[in-house]
């Protein structure tokens, strides 16, 4: 009786044990992605440039792209291939690390992505990858860039001289596993060769000639016009390549772009209510678009510069919806405003958030514009 007695404890306990550890891997992995989010490079258009920065716990390998959308912040696949996210978190099975997969060691930081580029014609599944990325703002016709890359390839890949990348205006969502062999505007410099486990830097210079605001990188050709090698003995059929630290930036001379009226320029009064028209979230989320940083660096700018401001950041959803969910919508709408300036050292003290779900509007929820103008996020000025 004693021995089973023993033994039930022992069970209870290593439950306990196992849970309390799957608890603090949580919670530092969300410290440790707290701590990515707070960290903007201004000067790169790219968001997440090293895909260090995931929406949630990664346990194990995704097989659509579905599911490489939901992992990697600010990344999607444009198709049903699934790109790969690699990670210290990330569990790569037995069946693909035996082919090397996963091996590799980040450019930099802890993570990378890897995207299949070439063996359609052999069978392989997910034949084409592609990563998809918005811009932290619109490209400028005339303006000059550079945009830069590493990649590295699979030990025993094929190696290809068509990686690419094609700047489009909308995001391309195709549940299907296919080709992007159709998109036009493809910028694709001189590949080098590369060795398993060097990392070689993919950069060129262009003037943008429309505001697109959304970057893939991949292969846009078929497998008949890609060509081939390999120094491998046992080359795999297929071509596959790891992807890291991926920046965007303007080169001088910077010319002037259509801006909003700055928030920095506001003359603050108490109970002064201002919009922030130039936060976005995608469709029914709580996430920022990578274009929202410009105008959250300006409200923290300006708390910065009236160091006793305290202030109301407040929700708000058109008439669509049951009442509790907009008013759950606008609260963690508010929220992510105020928990942004809490991670950069603006204290909770001075930042305090509501949401008011459609109760307040300031335009007819009847037509598209209005609702538009009613899903807004705001700030009340309650001290100075």
């Amino acid at each position: 009786m004693r021995c089973n007695l023993f033994k039930i404890l022992g069970v209870i306990v290593s439950m306990y044990v196992h849970k309390m550890i799957l608890l603090i891997r949580l919670t530092l992995f969300s410290i440790v992605c707290s701590a990515q989010i707070t960290y903007m490079d201004t000067t790169n258009l790219i968001p997440n440039p090293g895909f260090e920065t995931f929406n949630m716990f990664p346990l194990g390998w995704y097989y659509k792209g579905e599911h490489y959308t939901q992992l990697v912040r600010f990344w999607s696949s444009p198709t049903g291939a699934s790109p790969d996210a690699y990670g210290p978190q990330v569990i790569v099975p037995a069946s693909w690390r035996k082919n090397g997969f996963g091996q590799a060691t980040p450019h930099s930081g802890n993570a990378m992505s890897g995207i299949t580029l070439y063996g359609c014609e052999d069978g392989k599944p997910h034949c084409r990858e592609y990563l998809q990325v918005a811009l932290k703002e619109n490209l400028v016709p005339g303006q000059r860039y550079e945009l830069s890359f590493y990649y590295n390839c699979l030990e025993r890949s094929l190696q290809i001289d068509r990686l690419g990348v094609v700047f489009i205006s909308e995001p391309i969502h195709i549940e299907k596993d296919i080709c992007l062999c159709d998109l036009n505007g493809q910028y694709l410099p001189e590949l080098k060769k590369v060795e398993a486990g060097q990392w070689v830097k993919f950069s060129f210079f262009f003037v943008a000639h429309d505001e697109a605001s959304y970057l893939i990188i991949g292969n846009f050709d078929e497998d008949s016009y890609t060509h081939t090698s390999s120094t491998a003995k046992k080359p795999l059929p297929y071509a596959y390549y790891y992807i890291d630290d991926v920046r965007l930036k303007k080169l001088p001379p910077i010319l002037s772009t259509k801006k909003h009226a700055s928030l920095e320029l506001i003359d603050p009064q108490v109970g002064q209510i201002t919009q922030l028209d130039n936060i976005y979230f995608d469709t029914d989320k709580t996430d920022f678009s990578p274009k929202s940083f410009h105008q959250l660096y300006e409200l923290l700018r300006i708390l910065e510069k009236y160091p006793q401001m305290k202030i109301q950041i407040r929700g708000h959803t058109d008439d669509q919806g049951t009442d509790a969910y907009n008013q759950s919508l606008s609260l963690h709408r508010a929220k992510a405003v105020a928990e942004f300036l809490y991670d950069h050292n603006i204290t909770q003290e001075r930042v305090r958030y509501m949401g008011f779900g459609k109760s307040l509007p300031i335009a007819n929820n009847s037509d598209p514009d209005g609702r538009k103008k009613n899903r807004r996020v705001e700030f009340l000025i309650l001290e100075l």
